[in-house]
C-alpha cells in the first residue's frame, strides 16, 4: 500500500479498550521500543538521513525526529522521508502517550503491526508512501 490512503487522523475522543494486550508488554522503556525501532529499520547498507543522537545516551527528547511530553514519554516520532528501510516493531504500540506517528515517504515494508491498535492517544497516524501490507488495525 502506498500513496496518501494510509493518513488517518483521529478525533481526540477515544474510547478506552479493557484489551488484555495492553498489559503484555509493559516491560520495554521508550528508549528500548525506540532502539528496537532503529535496529528494525536501520542498517549499515541504508543508514537514515538523520539519526542524530538515536541510540546514544542522550535523553531521547535530543534523538532526530522525537518530541517528549513534560514528562519524558514519546508524544511525536516524525520520521518522514529519512530513508527508513524495513519493518515496524510490535513494540512500537506501547509507546502510550504517543499523539503522532508520521512513518511517510521511507521505504518501510512488511504488515503494520496490530499493536498500533493499542495507541489510544493517536491523533495522527502517516504511514503513506511506504510498502506495507495488510490493514491498518482498528484503534476503537
Amino acid at each position: 500500500m502506498s500513496g496518501d490512503n494510509l493518513i488517518r487522523r483521529f478525533s481526540l475522543a477515544k474510547s478506552q479498550s479493557n484489551d488484555s494486550n495492553l498489559n503484555q508488554n509493559k516491560n520495554y522503556s521508550e528508549r528500548e521500543i525506540l532502539i528496537q525501532l532503529f535496529e528494525k529499520a536501520a542498517t549499515s547498507i541504508h543508514p537514515w538521513n538523520n539519526s542524530k543522537y538515536w541510540c546514544s545516551n542522550e535523553y531521547i527528547s535530543h534523538w532526530y525526529g522525537v518530541k517528549v511530553s513534560d514528562y519524558d514519554k514519546v508524544i511525536e516520532l516524525n520520521l518522514n522521508s529519512n530513508n527508513l528501510k524495513g519493518s515496524l516493531p510490535s513494540s512500537i504500540g506501547y509507546l502510550a502517550q504517543l499523539q503522532v506517528l508520521d512513518l511517510s515517504k521511507n521505504d518501510l515494508n512488511d504488515k503494520i503491526p496490530d499493536s498500533l491498535g493499542l495507541l489510544k492517544r493517536l491523533t495522527l497516524l502517516n504511514l503513506s508512501f511506504n510498502q506495507f501490507t495488510g490493514l491498518i488495525p482498528d484503534f476503537s
